[in-house]
């Protein structure tokens, strides 16, 4: 249990000394994840960004006696909001944000504040191996294994068990794990297999969902194999999907004879026909897909595709060296433009040569080689006159680039879904966990023609992005993120495909931006400037970059300095990125002390517009009023964003009729009060999550809170405490002549909307609830001056009506529409507003050879082929301990069809072509961190609209020119109109 706190210098020095010390991770290191809204009101309270005189501390000596001089501190750890119950344990919630949700704290600062606050759940993250062995990573949400049996018949049987490992644990304890999960006797061995968003049942909320049925099937099952001591993470089975968070596994058992998955496959045997299509090996120990041309009672007669009859040979049926298609080779057959392969060549001889597709109809292929007198030929998929590359012509160490395989070679079990999609490039893309955002902006990029069309050109017989990726760059990804973002967009665009899985490609960015990898929910702007950089720079003619000093104004016109600055930007970058999507800005700075000024232009490939209005709050709270057992009103009130708390509460007691003064507003989390705002708080510091809640209390003394407690339906090895809160907590008023009977009597009144007294006892307890102290004392006692918190303690949850604790009455301010019109033209102009940087920011003027608080304003020089626009709906509200972000959903009136620029545009020659036509919208709905990411794009050659959802694609009727979804807007120059 947890002891008394030191004093909070202490508190901060003991926690410094771990965070800022020099310890490094190691494989196997231990971290807690710890949420977020306690580790912020925790360095508030210790006012951790505070400078200490000392910088160590003996942290074994450290007090555990409370002083007198310190403050109330923020309680146990709280990490409940956090998990979700999934079955008999309790485990991280789905989509939870770094930063935003949670914190990673090493084991010796958690067991330092657990030690000093208590907690309840605890929730652990590993060091683990990364993508390589040079990397490590710290492992938050573990692989998650639905399990279930094989029956007799070789099928997926009964109930799934869920089953958690760490990627760094050993095959044989992961093997023992998923075996133990099911009944089953005798000889035992294991499959796995990876889920994608589409293998589950409903919408996410959080919670761990249902596989569906058919994810059970018989196909993409890998048998968990490798070295006992090996880690799960990198083994084959697991290694390529090792990202992925959740799996399913297959436990099959015999006690003797075959396995019933293998006996399936026997029966197969005994049903072999001629013209099947098989896997066959050869003398050698090599697979091929193969065709079966005569059959009798016990043999078969393989023909391997692609090679002479010659060496077709008679095999048992029983023979191990058939098998059913596609168990031992891949399915190369499912050919997309650019792929490489082997093609026979013309003559008797029938030489093969190294040759790719150059176009895909159906199941035929044109195919080309760069070998003189070997013609091009339409041929079926099915045809003997190719094969796959390295059948006959032995693999170079070094292939030539026409020699590479230009798809994005999905893996089993992330497979591309074939079929024909509502128009060419109109596919939809599998959901690897989370990855929304990426899906948004790709489809967004996808539909970006010049790029797509420049990834789909050929020339001389070979892709031509291919010569032109600069793999010495080191401001590049050596050419990785270009060759994986060209393959998706070949799969996308090759009228193949109705759904595309960008697994590959999401690789590629993990490697090019750390801050990718994993599958948490990310900004799909970030991502877009990350893929717009990366693209640019592994695509950069420019082999060797000379060094350009930046020119900044000496009092020459505008037009030249930009011009002169555009062309040393050439001097060190041209791209098809650059080509298409970049414009210049103007930067004005003047020094606020002598009027310096200092003019440079800047390329950007987007711009991100503030919006006008986004100093305005609606902010939502439920207002309960004094001791009354009638339901909570919800309320929604609108204030400036640098308002106070108690301007705020004067705008609740104002819509509500009630006494601003009389009211105390509060933010509830995990079932308690969680802090009381100060009437000189800031609103912009109130996060978006926050649930505020306002007690009306009138004049009293004090105020002590009533909460809800119960023995935890789940196990204690996880918990400090037998008991967990729940249901919505209270506060009333008490003086210092309030008797315990008329405490009793309050709390009857305002519970017995939704519980009986007869369901509870009254306890006074410790501050967070799950610790009871004592029972409340006779009626006629006067209650005790030092008790804050009481907890009404049930013995099971039958006497608690949940649903009717949790109904509020909505005021008339919550069907109001609270979102403000914005039109995209008053963006640019808040865009180009003057503004004074910030203390952070301080600009150093070469006059005053001093850094000051300059004044900064951008303008649009010029304007590129295709315009990005980001509107900036996340604003960042920061004090002294934390930063958080809310979201803005006002509504911002963009044209569909010519957005007019040339009032915004400064350079007269770019000013004339300065019309634009939407063609994309990113789209971001609902909150921050759990919110979703969606696509409306244009189709370029019908005109027709599609909504793009992750792997759903549906046809639109356009995009709504306010939609306050709308995030990141594509716009292209007008038809006609040149820069």
């Amino acid at each position: 249990m947890p002891g008394s706190p030191p004093p909070t210098t202490e508190q901060r020095r003991a926690v410094k000394d771990v965070l800022d010390g020099p310890e490094r991770q190691r494989l196997g290191d231990v971290y807690y994840v710890l949420s977020q809204k306690w580790w912020a009101a925790w360095r508030q309270h210790v006012a951790y960004e505070k400078s200490d005189s000392s910088s160590s501390l003996d942290l074994a000596g450290l007090s555990l006696t409370r002083t007198s001089s310190v403050e109330e501190g923020p309680g146990p750890i709280t990490n409940e909001p956090l998990g979700v119950s999934a079955g008999s344990e309790f485990i991280l919630r789905e989509g939870l944000v770094e930063r935003d949700d949670y914190a990673l704290l090493p084991e010796r600062a958690w067991d330092l504040l657990t030690r000093w606050y208590g907690r309840d759940y605890e929730f652990k993250a590993l060091v683990v191996q990364g993508a390589s062995s040079s990397d490590l990573t710290l492992e938050v949400f573990p692989l998650r294994f639905d399990v279930r049996i094989v029956s007799e018949d070789g099928a997926a049987s009964g109930p799934s068990n869920s089953v958690q490992l760490s990627r760094s644990d050993k095959v044989s304890s992961a093997r023992r794990a998923l075996e133990d999960a099911v009944t089953g006797r005798g000889e035992r061995r294991v499959w796995v297999k990876p889920a994608s968003d589409e293998s589950f049942e409903g919408e996410k909320t959080g919670a761990p969902r249902s596989l569906k049925a058919d994810f059970w099937g018989d196909s993409d099952w890998r048998l968990l194999e490798g070295d006992r001591d090996a880690m799960v993470g990198g083994i084959p089975s697991i290694h390529e999907d090792r990202e992925c968070p959740r799996w399913g596994a297959l436990v099959e058992s015999r006690t003797s004879g075959e396995w019933p998955r293998d006996l399936q496959r026997e029966k197969w045997r005994a049903h072999i026909r001629v013209g099947d299509v098989i896997d066959a090996k050869d003398s050698e120990g090599r697979w091929f897909d193969s065709r079966i041309v005569e059959v009798d009672r016990d043999r078969v007669k393989v023909h391997y595709n692609g090679w002479s009859s010659r060496w077709d040979s008679w095999v048992d049926r029983k023979d191990e060296s058939i098998q059913p298609h596609l168990t031992h080779t891949d399915d190369w057959r499912r050919l997309k433009v650019g792929d490489a392969l082997e093609m026979r060549g013309p003559g008797e001889k029938a030489l093969w040569y190294k040759g790719f597709v150059k176009e895909v109809d159906g199941s035929r292929v044109l195919v080309s080689s760069h070998t003189p007198n070997v013609d091009r030929q339409w041929l079926e998929t099915s045809s003997e006159h190719i094969c796959k590359l390295g059948t006959h012509i032995k693999a170079e160490r070094d292939p030539k680039p026409f020699a590479r395989s230009y798809s994005s070679s999905a893996r089993p079990g992330r497979s591309h879904v074939r079929g024909q999609p509502p128009a060419r490039g109109a596919v939809g893309l599998q959901n690897l966990g989370n990855t929304c955002f990426m899906n948004s902006m790709l489809q967004c990029l996808s539909h970006t023609r010049p790029l797509t069309d420049y990834f789909l050109r050929d020339e001389e017989g070979e892709p031509f992005y291919v010569r032109q990726i600069n793999e010495k760059n080191p401001l590049g990804s050596g050419g990785d993120l270009a060759r994986a973002y060209a393959s998706f967009i070949r799969d996308a665009w090759s009228g193949s495909y109705s759904t595309v899985t960008p697994s590959a490609l999401k690789r590629a960015v993990s490697g090019w931006k750390s801050q990718f990898s994993g599958y948490q929910q990310q900004d799909s702007q970030e991502l877009m400037m990350a893929l717009l950089d990366g693209l640019h720079e592994d695509l950069n003619e420019i082999i060797q970059k000379p060094y350009v000093e930046q020119l900044e104004s000496k009092g020459e016109p505008d037009h030249e300095l930009a011009k002169e600055s555009w062309r040393r930007f050439g001097l060190r970058n041209k791209s098809v990125v650059m080509d298409h999507c970049m414009g210049q800005l103007k930067s004005h700075i003047t020094c606020d002390k002598c009027g310096h000024e200092s003019i440079l232009f800047d390329p950007y490939n987007h711009i991100s517009l503030p919006l006008p209005a986004a100093g305005a709050r609606r902010v939502t709270c439920t207002l309960f009023k004094k001791h009354s057992s009638q339901r909570p009103l919800k309320v929604i009130v609108a204030v400036q964003s640098k308002d106070t708390v108690g301007a705020l509460k004067q705008a609740l007691a104002k819509v509500a009729s009630l006494d601003g003064s009389a009211l105390d507003l509060c933010d509830v989390w995990g079932h308690r009060v969680y802090r009381t705002f100060s009437d000189n708080f800031s609103v912009e510091h109130i996060k978006a999550n926050d649930e505020l809640v306002a007690f009306e209390l009138g004049e009293r003394d004090r105020a002590i809170d009533v909460l809800c407690g119960r023995v935890s339906r789940y196990a204690s090895a996880d918990r400090q405490s037998p008991y967990e809160l729940f249901g919505r907590p209270l506060r009333i008023a008490v003086t210092s002549t309030t008797t315990c009977g008329e405490v009793r009597n309050v709390v009857r009144q305002c519970t017995k909307r939704f519980c009986d007294e007869a369901s509870y006892s009254l306890k006074i307890s410790t501050a967070a609830g799950t610790r009871f102290e004592s029972d409340l004392g006779k009626d006629d006692e006067l209650l005790p001056k030092e008790v804050a918190t009481l907890t009404l303690e049930f013995k099971s949850d039958e006497g608690y009506d949940e649903d009717e604790s949790d109904k509020v009455e909505e005021h008339a301010s919550c069907a109001e529409n609270g979102h403000r019109d914005i039109n995209l033209v008053d963006c640019f102009r808040k865009f180009a507003e003057k503004e004074q940087l910030g203390e952070t920011e301080m600009w150093y003027c070469g006059k005053c050879k001093e850094h000051q608080r300059a004044y900064k304003k951008l303008d649009l020089w010029s304007a590129p082929e295709i315009l990005i626009l980001h509107l900036k709906r996340f604003q960042y509200a920061q004090n002294t301990y934390f930063v958080h972000r809310q979201k803005l959903d006002d509504r911002v009136a963009f044209p569909v069809e010519n957005l007019d620029l040339s009032p915004c545009v400064l350079d007269p020659e770019s000013r004339r072509s300065a019309q634009y036509d939407l063609y994309a919208v990113s789209e971001h709905s609902g909150g921050l961190g759990g919110g979703h990411y969606t696509a409306t794009a244009k189709d370029d050659n019908t005109g027709v609209w599609y909504h793009y959802n992750d792997s759903v694609v549906s046809r639109a009727d356009g995009v709504v020119p306010s939609d306050p979804k709308a995030y990141v807007l594509f716009y292209k120059r007008r038809p006609g109109k040149s820069s």
